[in-house]
This record gives structure tokens, C-alpha cells and sequence, in this order.
């Protein structure tokens, strides 16, 4: 069965040259489907803030991609830009394409944001565990990284309450909503699945930067994070130290510290 990949990005270069994360999707994937650009803020993202940004990106990303799809057409095919009213309509762009390459076979889908990291092996033992379990969706839990040796445990950022649903073995649909990731007519049987991944969502300054001005009640992340990274916090913190206010006051997770031999075992 095939292995299908698609990414929605804006403005991610620094990903895109983080440990390898394209020429490793290029090598694990038979094909590779990317949408680029800034979505506005309507369907499933609808919480998100209204900005007034550039509709591409305004880093190395274009140059990047385009790269890849030059010299890896076989696996990078890239979505034809344009203004995005969502991200609903970018990753069903990606749909699009995804369709005419199975031509009416299932496959396996797997959705790969940018910031997020997978091993072959990881992504062969899913695979199998979704159809061995006869599974139509699998999720995950993650590694959250906010910073370097910082990471977070618990229902927001690892994934407790709410798993990352990343895996689909898949007849075709299109998506119904992106956030929270759901197929038209459903998703059928999920399943939490074993392989954890790692998730650099609060990792860069860049991205922090974007996401207190692009995510509604996020005005103070930024401010918080820098002061995470400063040292002056005491490790274990609850989630309250990255988000004030109300959002996550009543969610249970907190963030640790953790060392560069604990960083290779998790």
C-alpha cells in the first residue's frame, strides 16, 4: 500500500532544515503533498486572530520546496499557490492530489506538520497496527518540546485528553475539518497507537513569536516563553507559566526539564 504524506506550512524553513525533517520525509514517503502559504482564519480555525499577512511565505520556504519538487518530483508535489480562506481548504488541496495519485486504492495518510518528527520504523509498526487491529485511524501522543531540554507532559501538549489523530488508512475522503482532524463521514474505528512523535510546536522563537499574535488568547505566550527559557522558572511548572489567564487553568500538565541522555531515551 502506498504512503501518502501531506504538510501545510507558511513561513518554514527553519523546520524544513531542522535534524534533516525534508530529506527524511522525502526518504520515508512515497509520495509527499505540501500546500504553502498563510491561511486566514475561517472552517475549524475560525478561534484564530484575523491578521494581515503576506499570503506566502517570506523566509527560504518557497525556494526550499521548490527545490525538492525539482530534483524529487517523483515523491514533492506541491499545491498551486494561492489565498487560503483556511487551513480546511489547504490540507484538501492536498487532498486533491492525493486522489489522483491512488486512483481508487486505499493507502496509508499521514498528516506531518512541520514541526513534527518521525522514524521509518515508527511509521512501518503503525502502519501494521492500525490494519492488524482493523483500525481506520490511528493517534498518537508526542514528545512536546518548548524549548531546548524543555518538554511537556500531560492533556495539553502530550496528547492525554486529546490524542493527535496523524494516521489514516484511507479510501479517498476528504476532510471535514482540520482541527480537530476528522474525514468526511467520520473516522471510522480510531486507535491509540504506541509510536510517539516529536513535536517541536514551542520550539523556535520564530514560531512563538506568530502564534501570540495568529491564536486567539495567546497575547502573553511569548513574554512567558521567553521567561521560561531565562532559567529563572523552577522545573517541574504547571502549564500555567506558558499560558496565563483562563485558557489552560484547568488543564493538567506541566512542563519539565530534562537532560540530553533523557532527551535520546524518550
Amino acid at each position: 500500500m502506498k504512503r501518502i504524506a501531506f504538510t501545510i506550512m507558511y513561513n518554514a524553513a527553519h523546520h524544513l532544515r531542522h535534524c534533516d525533517f525534508a530529506l527524511k520525509m522525502i526518504s520515508m514517503f512515497d509520495h509527499w503533498i505540501i500546500a504553502e502559504g498563510f491561511a486566514g482564519n475561517k472552517g475549524s480555525t475560525s478561534w484564530c486572530n484575523e491578521l494581515n499577512c503576506p499570503i506566502r511565505s517570506i523566509d527560504d520556504t518557497i525556494n526550499l520546496i521548490g527545490d525538492y519538487a525539482d530534483k524529487q518530483s517523483e515523491c514533492v508535489r506541491l499545491v498551486s499557490p494561492r489565498k487560503w480562506e483556511s487551513k480546511d481548504e489547504m490540507v484538501n488541496a492536498c487532498i486533491d492530489i492525493a486522489r489522483d495519485i491512488i486512483d481508487g486504492q486505499d493507502c496509508f495518510l499521514w498528516q506531518v506538520d512541520a514541526d513534527e518528527h518521525w522514524t521509518d520504523d515508527q511509521l512501518s509498526r503503525s502502519e501494521k497496527s492500525i490494519i492488524a487491529s482493523c483500525a481506520d485511524t490511528g493517534m498518537f501522543l508526542c514528545n512536546y518540546f518548548i524549548g531546548e531540554n524543555l518538554i511537556v507532559r500531560g492533556q495539553w501538549g502530550e496528547g492525554l485528553m486529546t490524542p493527535y489523530r496523524r494516521l489514516w488508512h484511507w479510501k479517498g475522503q476528504r476532510f471535514a475539518s482540520h482541527e480537530p482532524p476528522i474525514l468526511s463521514g467520520g473516522n471510522g474505528k480510531e486507535m491509540l497507537l504506541q509510536e510517539r512523535f516529536d513535536h517541536y510546536a514551542y520550539f523556535f522563537e520564530h514560531d512563538v513569536k506568530f502564534k501570540a499574535m495568529y491564536y486567539s488568547g495567546h497575547e502573553h505566550v511569548y513574554r512567558n516563553w521567553k521567561k521560561i527559557q531565562s532559567g529563572s522558572v523552577k522545573f517541574p511548572a504547571p502549564i500555567s507559566t506558558l499560558f496565563s489567564g483562563k485558557m489552560f487553568s484547568s488543564t493538567k500538565s506541566r512542563i519539565y526539564q530534562i537532560k540530553n541522555h533523557e532527551k535520546e531515551a524518550i
